[in-house]
């Protein structure tokens, strides 16, 4: 797993609705946002942080293990947790001990299949800080060398992941 920190400007992400609005995370409306420094003000959590994870697709990442068909290629589940995993690398150095990140909403445009035997890259990038909700954008890239039909690093799927910041390890302790 690669960790890339930066300080650029955010990079613009497809929203996770089709009217261009982001979903609202109801803790985040029930707690209202947090005052400055409410979760310390160590943490460093800025548009641009990033991560990749990486998978060589195996028969067990396919729609058949996974129950979603019959189809000998990466199963959508298996997919969005690639995508959400790098969304967590990338943030993971910044959180202060004692805090986390649960999923609140993705959205993915599927583009094409990818076989078993081929290596997927998924990338995910923060692209938004709104108090306790983050938003990542993220693309899943077939490797150059595990079967692009055109030898070149071919898009999988593209989409966004929304994460909200929690306190404890557990879902009780939110």
């Amino acid at each position: 797993m690669t960790v890339r920190r930066a300080a650029i400007a955010p990079v613009a992400t497809a929203p996770a609705r089709r009217d261009g609005s982001f979903r609202r995370s109801t803790a985040a409306v029930r707690f209202g946002r947090p005052a400055p420094g409410h979760y310390g003000s160590s943490m460093a959590l800025v548009p641009g942080l990033a991560a990749s994870t990486r998978i060589v697709v195996t028969d067990a990442d396919t729609m058949g293990a996974m129950g979603t068909g019959e189809l000998p290629v990466l199963a959508l589940p298996r997919l969005l947790a690639l995508a959400d995993a790098a969304a967590v690398a990338a943030i993971a150095p910044c959180l202060e001990p004692g805090m986390t990140s649960a999923g609140e909403a993705v959205a993915i445009q599927h583009e094409r299949p990818s076989p078993v035997g081929a290596e997927v890259v998924v990338s995910a990038e923060l692209t938004e800080v709104d108090g306790r909700r983050l938003a990542f954008g993220f693309t899943a890239r077939l490797d150059r060398s595990s079967g692009s039909p055109d030898g070149d690093e071919a898009v999988v799927a593209t989409g966004t992941v929304e994460r909200v910041l929690v306190k404890g390890t557990r879902s009780g302790d939110r």
